[in-house]
């Protein structure tokens, strides 16, 4: 789906900037409504939970791979909240972002 593939370039292309619902569907132009049904089934997720994922999937491999902090990875990934960061990234990688980083640091050595 083209409108599909438009989206997912530009959420790729903002990941730090504002991914609202509102502010991907105008740029795909389309409806909030369609862009989520989109998602839904096409992706199998809402919208939300896709930019996650690809949230915390670079946020991983900043943490893998620089040295940079905790907030200023937040930030790179578009994060408002370092506190809801951390959440998240416990959440769904089972570990915290300061953890996670020490383990993949053990692995290189």
């Amino acid at each position: 789906n083209e409108v599909l593939n438009i989206a997912i370039d530009f959420i790729n292309d903002n990941i730090s900037g504002d991914l609202s619902l509102k502010n991907i569907a105008s740029k795909c132009f389309v409806s909030k409504f369609h862009l989520s049904h989109l998602f839904k089934q096409h992706k199998n997720c809402s919208i939300g939970s896709y930019i996650l994922d690809i949230r915390l999937t670079k946020a991983k491999k900043l943490l893998e791979n620089s040295d940079l902090s905790i907030s200023d990875i937040c930030r790179e990934t578009g994060f408002k909240d370092t506190s809801y960061f951390c959440r998240a990234f416990k959440k769904n990688v089972k570990s915290t972002p300061l953890k996670y980083r020490k383990s993949c640091k053990e692995k290189n050595i």
